[in-house]
């Protein structure tokens, strides 16, 4: 009988012993996400903070050209309160000179590698599926 009750209590210790690791690991897992989250407030705010000054910046220095225009008698200029960003030119990408396949196998390996590239361009399964149909029907003039 004592054993059967040693047997029981050290089966509770061993049961009661294991739940607390598990919430020792969702404890962790929680304070690693509070942590996170507190970091990606704190660059939020650092952000914040930064465009205001920027901002205050230039703010600044479109009152001091104003001041000093207005002590010469001058009319300002229209400038815009904030940078308004330059349009990058588009790169235009130099297409090779295709050559007309002279063997089936020519033709079926350009067929193959045009479907290839295409549908490594595409953003999409259905893209690619329809840039590699594309590509094939090209490769194939």
């Amino acid at each position: 009988m004592k054993k059967l009750g040693l047997i029981l209590v050290s089966a509770m210790v061993l049961a009661s012993c294991g739940q607390s690791a598990k919430d020792a690991e969702k404890a962790r897992q929680d304070s690693i996400a509070q942590a996170e989250e507190q970091l990606r407030i704190a660059d939020s705010i650092a952000q914040a903070e930064a465009a205001a000054l920027e901002q205050a910046r230039l703010d600044s220095i479109a009152e001091a050209e104003a001041a000093a225009l207005a002590k010469t008698g001058k009319k300002p200029a229209v400038k815009p309160a904030t940078p308004t960003p330059t349009p990058q030119p588009e790169v235009k990408k130099e297409e090779p000179v295709k050559e007309t396949p002279k063997t089936p196998a020519e033709a079926k390996a350009a067929t193959q590698a045009a479907a290839k590239e295409a549908a490594q361009q595409a953003q999409t399964p259905a893209q690619a599926k329809a840039a590699a149909a594309a590509a094939a029907k090209e490769a194939n003039k």
